[in-house]
């Protein structure tokens, strides 16, 4: 699963929305909804934030063999 792809999962399974979350990182819903649809370049700091305001490790994101499921994505962010 590709990183934008699975971005989008963890995101609906919080039950955000693209809006919600594209006005917390002060971009337009289309610039995100490119974020999760394209695959290619995604910036380490970009993906850092989306983490942090998913509330998520942002390990859940890279570590593709770890679930997403309710459980996981408990897991907060920090930077250590």
């Amino acid at each position: 699963m590709e990183i934008g792809k699975r971005i989008k999962a963890i995101r609906e399974s919080k039950g955000l929305t693209q809006y919600y979350l594209a006005a917390k990182l002060a971009i337009t819903q289309q610039t995100y909804s490119s974020f999760e649809q394209k695959s290619g370049d995604k910036k380490v700091f970009q993906i850092i934030r989306i983490a942090e305001v998913l509330e998520i490790d942002v390990c859940l994101i890279f570590t593709l063999d770890i679930p997403i499921n309710k459980e996981t994505i408990k897991l907060k962010y920090r930077l250590a």
